[in-house]
């Protein structure tokens, strides 16, 4: 599932008013590398939709988010 140029524009995902930054470029200041900002922008404009998957990702962040710095 791609969202199209119009949804991602209303959401604020890649563009957004003067002096207000957008969702996307928000979170790719979290981002250590470029090709974690890239990975970043393909997942938030091309979100997954098979349930398995999501799963799979969810517990992958759970195990990272737990464990020590």
């Amino acid at each position: 599932m791609a969202i199209d140029a119009a949804t991602a524009r209303g959401l604020r995902l890649v563009a957004a008013p003067p002096r207000s930054p957008s969702l996307l470029s928000t979170l790719a200041h979290h981002a250590r590398t470029d090709a974690g900002k890239l990975l970043l922008r393909a997942n938030v404009l091309q979100p997954l939709t098979e349930a398995p998957t999501l799963a799979a990702r969810a517990a992958a962040v759970a195990e990272l988010a737990a464990a020590p710095a």
